[in-house]
């Protein structure tokens, strides 16, 4: 049995979540699970393994970024297709 509370593993509703932080960025990843033990396990999990970013093309970047804008209606349907041709000239 586990004694005490692990950092960063806390209940949300009937979910436990791992709150870690990278690079000074927190983010929160569900755990998936209602059982402390499973949770405090894959927390572990989650720390100790290497987190890789696959390497992306500066062009799906700026279709990832005018999306979020969009969706976010921070951009119009046109603005953002003036915006992508703009930037898809530092792609070529």
């Amino acid at each position: 049995m586990l004694k005490g509370r692990v950092k960063g593993v806390y209940l949300r509703g009937n979910t436990y979540w791992f709150a870690k932080q990278v690079n000074g960025r927190r983010s929160f990843v569900s755990l998936e699970t209602d059982d402390y033990v499973a949770a405090v396990q894959r927390a572990r999990e989650i720390r100790d393994a290497p987190e890789l970013q696959p390497a992306q093309s500066f062009r799906a970047e700026v279709e990832r970024f005018l999306k979020h804008k969009y969706e976010t209606n921070r951009y119009s349907k046109m603005s953002a297709e003036s915006k992508r041709s703009c930037l898809n000239l530092f792609a070529d």
